[in-house]
């Protein structure tokens, strides 16, 4: 949708801002494109190791592969 390509383009022109990453890896991981939802995490893990917000996402992502998914979160 339309706030899809708008993080894509706000993530492309400010590469170094973390919630922007974290923004773009929830509406991937939405999407159902967990590769991409990853990457986003953690392209924001690599700018905040700290970031909660992308710990969280990718840890969803990695309980979702193994097989113990809880839904993703709706805010």
């Amino acid at each position: 949708g339309e706030a899809h390509a708008t993080a894509r383009e706000l993530t492309a022109r400010f590469d170094r801002f973390p919630p922007g990453f974290v923004a773009l890896g929830r509406l991937e991981e939405a999407a159902g494109d967990r590769a991409a939802a990853a990457a986003a995490y953690r392209r924001a893990l690599q700018l905040a190791p700290d970031n909660p917000r992308a710990r969280e996402g990718l840890a969803r992502l990695e309980r979702a592969e193994s097989g113990l998914a809880a839904p993703p979160a709706s805010n």
